[in-house]
């Protein structure tokens, strides 16, 4: 799944489970790169959210953040928080 701005690309990537257990959790990893420059991508940095991205209309960015919109998939329904990892480089 990718989402871009004029300076960012964020690369969203599900985590794969070979054979599913309990208590295993959805997880989808994300990955920022700077693009601000037509020349190059410098990478920004990396984290991850709990549940997985339906599309790419469930992710944006707003003042510096990316935001995601997360569903998890439960034996009797789903369920889904809207998640803002911390920005990149930031402490606390």
């Amino acid at each position: 799944m990718l989402y871009a701005t004029a300076s960012r690309l964020y690369l969203a990537s599900r985590h794969w489970w070979w054979w599913p257990m309990s208590g295993q959790r959805d997880w989808t990893y994300l990955h920022a790169f700077d693009i601000g420059d037509a020349a190059s991508a410098a990478y920004v940095g990396s984290g991850g959210v709990e549940g997985q991205v339906g599309d790419q209309f469930a992710m944006d960015e707003k003042d510096g953040y990316c935001r995601v919109a997360t569903h998890r998939e439960i034996f009797n329904g789903s369920e889904g928080p809207v998640v803002v990892p911390p920005r990149a480089g930031a402490t606390g």
